[in-house]
């Protein structure tokens, strides 16, 4: 499983993810054990993984040899779905070899005989950082489906404020965006919409890197954002957001057809985005036989646009419409103010 640590400091909402597993749990922690020990346990904890890896490597080796096999595009569903295989266990791979190297050269730094009283903080983290890594690599080889180490869509909507908005859309997109790029993941922001006819406040973010999808699909359901007390008999009242999270794998590359989609593109005029600097196109497609549809406030020119948020469409297509989500109960309760507070629901 995944272990998510929260913290609220004020307005802002931060969170880290790490893995459950048993080496993980049995590490001494920073305070504890010098950094030569911390960069040894690195070191035994690399050629652990590389065994678990091992298995990976050996499928990844399997399916490069059926790409080359005869007739291998004779059926090119099939053959972009082994190439996507391809390219999620490369990822994995790819990740645990940039951690080897880094743990080498920290290593290599923590055992030198004279390391100055100011390079120690900045060393500590530096294994902070690796440790936290190496728990993400190895809940990615503890993944049992290749699909979940894809690509991912995530997806935040307003569906209810009370009180004062408190941006609570923007919030947790910044949060989720941040919390991504430490794990090594791209971050595009492909929807920034606040406002239209009827009215939303939604962004939208396409996370791609090595199990982007395995690291937040456990996001899945309502967030609550508050601010004040739920207790009126002083008159204060609480200000509350209520937010849908849909974490949506991104599917293997293919196309719909010409008439599949219908698409409506017009321009936007002097709308500011949050995440986005400046959203240009109000984009609308919808799947003519399922009726799925997919609206954005995005950027750059019109084939570009379209070209960006097909891939979403086609994930709403394959999963249906996500309105389950809406009646889930709260996943997660935010409290900001003087004393914030993170709670999980579950």
């Amino acid at each position: 499983g995944t272990l998510l640590r929260l913290v609220a400091r004020g307005d802002r909402i931060e969170v880290e993810a790490a893995s459950m597993d048993a080496a993980a749990a049995e590490r001494p922690s920073s305070v504890e054990v010098r950094l030569d020990s911390r960069a040894a346990l690195l070191t035994t904890e690399i050629a652990s993984l590389r065994v678990r890896a091992s298995p990976i490597a050996m499928r990844k080796s399997e399916l490069l040899g059926d790409s080359g096999a005869t007739g291998f595009w004779n059926d090119p569903a099939s053959a972009r779905r082994v190439l996507d295989d391809i390219h999620r266990l490369d990822g994995v791979l790819a990740a645990l070899d940039s951690l080897e190297a880094a743990v080498l050269a920290a290593s290599e730094r923590a055992n030198r005989k004279t390391i100055k009283e100011r390079d120690l903080a900045r060393q500590s983290e530096r294994l902070d950082t690796l440790e936290a890594e190496a728990a993400r690599v190895s809940f990615l080889l503890s993944c049992s489906d290749v699909r979940d180490l894809g690509d991912a869509f995530l997806a935040l909507t307003l569906v209810k404020s009370q009180g004062a908005g408190l941006s609570a859309v923007e919030k947790l997109a910044t949060m989720y965006a941040g919390l991504a790029k430490r794990r090594g993941l791209q971050v595009e922001v492909i929807d920034d919409r606040r406002g239209g006819e009827p009215p939303e406040d939604t962004i939208t973010l396409q996370l791609s890197g090595a199990g982007a999808y395995a690291t937040l699909a456990g996001e899945t359901g309502l967030h609550q954002v508050v601010r004040g007390r739920a207790d009126r008999k002083d008159g204060v009242r609480e200000d509350r957001d209520v937010v849908r999270v849909e974490v949506l794998a991104v599917p293997a590359d293919g196309s719909f057809g010409r008439d599949e989609v219908r698409v409506e593109a017009r321009p936007l005029k002097g709308v500011k985005g949050r995440l986005l600097e400046k959203p240009a196109l109000d984009v609308h497609l919808v799947h003519a036989a399922s009726m799925a549809s997919v609206r954005a406030w995005t950027a750059g020119a019109k084939a570009e646009a379209i070209e960006r948020l097909e891939p979403l469409l086609r994930a709403r297509v394959s999963v249906g419409r996500g309105d389950g989500v809406v009646g889930a109960s709260v996943v997660r309760r935010y409290t900001l103010g003087p004393s914030p507070l993170v709670r999980d629901q579950r």
